[in-house]
């Protein structure tokens, strides 16, 4: 049989002929054991080229071809490509054949870039055709590309399901825009200061008239691994714009909304001004929409990305990082990129109400959000014990199923029609309660015109809102929560004089309040003001309670 140069094996089309004369003999099927085609694929093999050159790539491929032959003794073995080689081998060898291979592999090449993963396909008498079955076992092995965690992988019916879905997406997604089985869902966000409904995240939808709505773990991936993402994102911006558009028309409010982009969108178009195209042609308000990017959309070619995120800024439209905590880079994209706003993943809330470290983490993750200058929102909001404790926080948003679960998106910017979201904050009141979310209250400094003075992070701080003569409290953290504790002391004559005086000031108003032996300094300042609603806010900070509560425990 005619062999490779390099490696003296068998070319793919040799092996398939091969396999197609036992296939038709019948010979693969006259005792009892079953066999298996397997295919092997060694990943980011052109980096190895690249690094160490050609010739040392040849020697990889000579030491990976004798393995697959001492693994698989006496046994079918071919080199379909350069990195890759399929091998005929009894099904009871399969498992324990690739696993002699990666372990020589690894024996032989130290480069942690490179890895091998393996697929294989079980023949059955009803297979004729060794082209299919090779491309079933490449199949498998495609599966796994990019993963680390796995190396081997069969072609069984889950992953029959999954390639013919992934065939059924591809074949009518342009149908389903031009038929609007592509829609925009949203889910409220809200404004954890107010429980009220203060901007949708807009989601993509596939309602289709056979399967019914699919998610978008079943078809974006297809998408995005056929490079076409950037159709499905545009479409549904389209539909989320054309639907604003027609309640703004009839007179109903609009409602800020955060659309998501891909990494892929900024490779396969301008995104910025197909983006703004759809915005004008519906006139919506740029201010009004935000763009939410993944953490893992901001690797690679940090600087374009880095000037594609600053468009947006300029032009008025919000940048969102989206998924916070994620992955393992987050810091770094922090550092290296602008946000206006952090949606911090909801694994931080995972055993919120066990203890342990998750309240520790998501509380910092808050003051350093907060004092990056960044506004914050936690996702996976489920329960009342979550909601109350990111109140605790200062948290400016928070979305979650406990406000609601994404619905068709008229419903949801309409909001106040219907009782299936919160009602809706006026969009007259959003810089009012922007202003409100940039307060730390662990560190309750929130511009330098307050004071410029750095306040530590163990002092007792709340927000409070006025409207007309009604005071009541939007954000308390826990220390302040223990100073209304123990001195019983919430709008008292002396508090709201304060109030009243720092509303006419603008600066540092001060009261006293005494509880037994000691007296505290409670200082009051206007932080943000919407007067067309007579409604202030106002920040109140304890001075000296946390040191005197040390104190009065024996330290």
């Amino acid at each position: 049989m005619p062999c490779t140069d390099l490696t003296s094996m068998p070319s793919l089309r040799e092996f398939r002929a091969q396999v197609d004369a036992l296939l038709s003999a019948g010979t693969l099927f006259e005792a009892m054991d079953q066999y298996a085609i397997i295919f092997f694929n060694v990943e980011n093999f052109k980096h190895y080229n690249q690094y160490y050159g050609y010739p040392a790539g040849d020697t990889f491929l000579e030491h990976m071809a004798s393995a697959v032959v001492e693994s698989f003794p006496q046994r079918l073995v071919a080199r379909a490509t350069a990195d890759q080689f399929v091998v005929l081998a009894k099904a009871d060898e399969v498992v324990e054949g690739i696993s002699k291979v990666r372990t020589a592999f690894r024996r032989e090449h130290k480069d942690t870039s490179i890895w091998l993963r393996a697929g294989y396909y079980a023949l059955g008498r009803h297979d004729a055709d060794a082209g299919v079955a090779c491309d079933r076992a490449k199949a498998a092995c495609d599966e796994l590309r990019g993963r680390r965690d796995a190396y081997m992988r069969e072609y069984d019916d889950v992953l029959q399901h999954r390639i013919i879905w992934r065939r059924y997406v591809l074949e009518f997604f342009d149908e389903a825009i031009k038929r609007g089985w592509i829609r925009a869902f949203c889910q409220p966000i809200i404004r954890v200061a107010t429980g009220e409904t203060c901007d949708v995240e807009v989601l993509a939808r596939w309602i289709d008239p056979g399967e019914g709505v699919m998610p978008p773990v079943e078809f974006i991936p297809v998408l995005e691994e056929a490079r076409l993402v950037h159709l499905l994102d545009l479409a549904v911006l389209r539909d989320a714009c054309r639907a604003c558009r027609e309640l703004v028309d009839a007179g109903k409010p609009y409602i800020p909304m955060s659309v998501n982009l891909s990494r892929l969108d900024f490779e396969l178009c301008d995104i910025v001004a197909e983006v703004t195209k759809i915005l004008d042609e519906y006139r919506i308000p740029y201010q009004n929409v935000a763009v939410e990017l993944t953490e893992s959309a901001l690797t690679g070619n940090q600087e374009f990305l880095r000037e594609e995120v600053d468009r947006f800024r300029e032009l008025g439209i919000e940048v969102w990082m989206d998924d916070f905590g994620s992955g393992y880079s987050s810091l770094n994209v922090l550092k290296d990129y602008t946000f206006d706003m952090v949606k911090i993943d909801m694994a931080f809330l995972r055993g919120l109400e066990d203890g342990g470290n998750a309240p520790i983490m998501l509380a910092k993750v808050v003051d350093m959000a907060k004092e990056l200058g960044i506004k914050t929102l936690v996702e996976g909001v489920e329960t009342q014990e979550q909601y109350e404790f990111l109140r605790s926080l200062g948290c400016g948003r928070a979305q979650g199923y406990l406000f609601g679960k994404p619905s068709p998106l008229p419903e949801s910017i309409e909001g106040l029609a219907n009782d299936a979201h919160p009602p809706v904050e006026p969009l007259a009141k959003h810089s009012f309660y922007e202003d409100v979310g940039r307060v730390n209250l662990m560190r309750p400094d929130p511009h330098p015109y307050i004071d410029g003075r750095y306040m530590p992070s163990d002092v007792a701080a709340a927000i409070i809102r006025r409207r007309g003569s009604t005071d009541e409290y939007l954000n308390t953290n826990g220390l302040f929560a223990e100073f209304l504790a123990e001195t019983g002391e919430e709008f008292t004559e002396d508090c709201r004089g304060a109030i009243r005086r720092c509303i006419d000031s603008g600066e540092w108003e001060e009261y006293l309040v005494r509880r037994r032996d000691e007296t505290y300094t409670v200082r009051a300042r206007l932080i943000s003001e919407a007067r067309e609603y007579q409604a202030f806010a106002v920040l109140l900070v304890v001075d000296a309670y946390y040191r005197s509560n040390r104190r009065g425990d024996g330290e």
